[in-house]
């Protein structure tokens, strides 16, 4: 499966996984907890799922749609974060 194709039910259960926080989490962890999971899915759909055998490719992709989520990233103006 490619990028552009549509994800089944079935591959979404395959490759997905709940994040749980636990009761006494800050947003900070429950931030971070979601993200390591996301990024393991990501890895565990690369390797399985879409055939990436090599490791360091895996990290260049990653790591260049983290950086792009960064730099693509504008903070909203202070009055729009209030509303």
């Amino acid at each position: 499966m490619d990028d552009t194709e549509s994800a089944t039910d079935e591959e979404i259960q395959l490759f997905t996984t709940d994040y749980e926080p636990e009761p006494d989490d800050s947003i900070v962890d429950v931030i971070r907890g979601r993200l390591h999971f996301a990024i393991t899915d990501q890895i565990e759909h690369m390797i399985y799922g879409a055939d990436f055998g090599n490791p360091n490719e895996i990290k260049k992709i990653i790591l260049r749609d983290i950086k792009d989520y960064i730099d693509s990233y504008e903070p909203k103006a202070e009055s729009e974060s209030s509303t």
